[in-house]
């Protein structure tokens, strides 16, 4: 389980050697790697060969000098020659179709996919399929039902942001039915995995909070098969709430998240869905409570402050918007923009000598000037 896709990059480099196939469920766009940051990251990766820590942390997060987003790991890999082949399964639902074959081509050629000469390449393979090169890597390109027979070692990720894609609500497309559906799909064409990776996708806000347990019940579906047919109890909880969120019933769903605590108090999804459960019934001390303890238990959670803060400044309420800042920056004390963000809510409450200490501090860092180019102009601004 990786937070973001490009964070597979280690697990994905442990194969190269055999040169498998990427099976790759995503609805993100293949990207090419931008000229720019292409030494700064073949350097990076031959000095993490034995400690992955610090490639780990240059890539998919909120650092200053962050050098692979989250959508870039793909594209490094093939231009490190890991991968014989990709296989891009794309989501769509029955009866949908793949983009017309020069829609899909200006696609890729359009920012930030940034292919040039390669798209070319692309052709229609038969019903619903295309297949291409690009950084001279063959790739094909079709959706769930139309997955090809693959030959030799796999490697498979997983972004959950595919299946929140297909996912409309549990009244339309019930989460479970939809995973098990996919997954048996999936494992059907006896694909030689040498291992599978997961992607929760919530750092880049390409999935919601709400359905950040996606990814867990994605590798226990894979993992125990028989959960496929039957759900555990904890599951079919989950299932009940995502159900009466379409009805608006704060109460029957505060029961039903205490009933998942009893489960496992650890679970910070569980307090998570209690937090939402108590904010939804407006009674917002003790839903931040919950939000509380799900951050102990998994500081990504700290994410929701981003729209709590929104809202609360809104209403000019902006002590409490700084003391939810505050609680962010203990949980993610390593994303600067959070802290970016608390000198200009202070520069808003004319509090101008703290703010200032904090941007002299935001100064220092080594922000990158591919992924924050005015980020300097704007701390300049602030400074005035």
């Amino acid at each position: 389980m990786v937070e973001e896709q490009a964070r597979a990059l280690p697990l994905w480099r442990t194969f190269a050697a055999q040169k498998p196939t990427l099976l790759l469920l995503s609805t993100k766009r293949l990207r090419s790697l931008p000229a720019v940051l292409r030494q700064d990251v073949v350097r990076l990766l031959s000095q993490s060969g034995v400690d992955d820590q610090e490639l780990l942390r240059r890539t998919a997060q909120p650092v200053a000098d962050q050098l692979i987003a989250a959508d870039l790991g793909v594209a490094v890999a093939m231009e490190e020659g890991w991968f014989s082949k990709v296989i891009w399964l794309v989501p769509l639902a029955d009866g949908e179709e793949l983009l017309p074959l020069e829609a899909f081509k200006q696609g890729l050629r359009s920012p930030p996919s940034g292919w040039r000469d390669d798209v070319d390449t692309f052709t229609a393979t038969g019903v619903g399929t295309y297949a291409g090169v690009l950084a001279d890597v063959p790739v094909e390109v079709a959706s769930m039902a139309q997955l090809p027979t693959i030959r030799g070692p796999v490697l498979a990720h997983i972004d959950t942001g595919f299946f929140a894609a297909l996912y409309r609500n549990e009244v339309k497309t019930p989460l479970y039915s939809l995973l098990s559906e996919q997954l048996s799909r999936l494992v059907a064409n006896d694909v030689k995995l040498l291992g599978v990776s997961v992607s929760r996708d919530n750092q880049s806000f390409e999935v919601p909070l709400s359905l950040r347990s996606i990814g867990d019940d994605i590798a226990a579906l894979l993992t125990y098969p028989e959960r496929r047919r039957k759900p555990t109890k904890a599951m079919q909880l989950h299932a009940e709430i995502r159900y009466l969120d379409n009805f608006y019933q704060p109460d029957t769903i505060e029961k039903k998240a205490r009933a998942l605590l009893q489960f496992d108090p650890q679970d910070a999804d569980h307090h998570y869905a209690l937090y939402r459960a108590l904010r939804q019934s407006r009674q917002l001390d003790r839903g931040l409570a919950a939000l509380e303890k799900a951050i102990a238990l998994d500081p990504v959670y700290a994410n929701e402050y981003v729209e709590l803060v929104n809202h609360a400044l809104q209403q000019q309420q902006y002590p409490a918007a700084l003391a939810m800042l505050d609680s962010a920056i203990r949980a993610l004390p390593n994303n600067p923009l959070i802290r970016l963000r608390k000198a200009q809510v202070l520069t808003e409450m004319g509090r101008g000598g703290e703010a200032i200490a904090l941007l002299r501090e935001l100064q220092k860092l080594p922000w990158s000037e591919f992924y924050y180019p005015r980020i300097r102009e704007d701390i300049e601004v602030l400074l005035k």
